[in-house]
């Protein structure tokens, strides 16, 4: 997980620290399948698959995410017809839905609305 500065500096960053830990894998085993995990996602590349994606599709991105960039996320969107590139910010990362919930829950809510709608069912 990563978090920007100013999450890290905020308030609300001790609280959530507390809970985090029991998250992350604990055990020798559960690392190494873990970084497993890591080398296959680094691996794998859908791209080619994006533009058969037939479905109202936000593509929601930290404008300060490290792991994905907002440069990233805007090939992701472009290759996807009708896709929408929502950059949250300022300040937020890849951890957008725990530095922001209401922001994060607003895009995911809109974006329900808008899968639901007569032309999209």
């Amino acid at each position: 997980m990563a978090f920007s500065p100013e999450f890290l500096d905020s308030p609300d960053f001790e609280r959530l620290a507390a809970s985090i830990p029991p998250l992350f894998p604990q055990t020798a085993d559960k690392i190494r399948a873990v970084a497993h995990q890591w080398t296959e996602n680094l691996d794998h590349d859908a791209q080619d698959r994006l533009p058969g994606i037939d479905r109202p599709t936000n593509v929601l991105i930290g404008e300060q995410d490290v792991f994905t960039s907002p440069r990233q996320a805007s090939v992701v969107a472009d290759a996807i017809p009708n896709a929408q590139l929502v950059v949250e910010g300022p300040g937020a990362s890849h951890g957008l839905h725990v530095e922001r919930p209401a922001e994060w829950l607003h895009h995911v809510r809109s974006q329900l609305a808008r899968c639901a709608s007569p032309l999209h069912v």
